[in-house]
């Protein structure tokens, strides 16, 4: 039911264009440069990108035991500026710590 809901509520839209990446090094896998178009597709610095995360985990926490779960940054921190990668971050930290704080009660009975 999460993840129908999650999925029914968009926070943000994609970009109608990926933001400008450098691709760095040759011979890179097709579905690794197919990856990185959509990475650049997302507007993680923009409001909205910390609840549209904060769900995202929250809806894996529903189908991966909490102790189990881990909020990782996006593949796009080599690609995007420092204006992107800071409030990216903030906004994954932010997320992580909230459905953190929400899922202690069920860590702390896992023990």
């Amino acid at each position: 039911d999460l993840l129908r809901k999650a999925a029914e509520k968009p926070v943000f839209v994609e970009r109608d264009e990926p933001a400008p990446y450098r691709v760095w090094g040759e011979g890179i896998e097709p579905q690794a440069a197919e990856q990185m178009r959509q990475a650049a597709r997302l507007p993680v610095a923009v409001a909205g990108a910390r609840d549209y995360r904060t769900e995202r985990l929250r809806a894996a926490a529903g189908v991966i035991p909490p102790e189990r779960l881990w909020a990782n940054p996006d593949c796009g921190l080599k690609t995007r500026g420092w204006a992107e990668i800071e409030p990216s971050l903030r906004n994954l930290v932010g997320a992580a710590r909230q459905v953190a704080a929400e899922l202690q009660p069920a860590l702390a009975g896992s023990r």
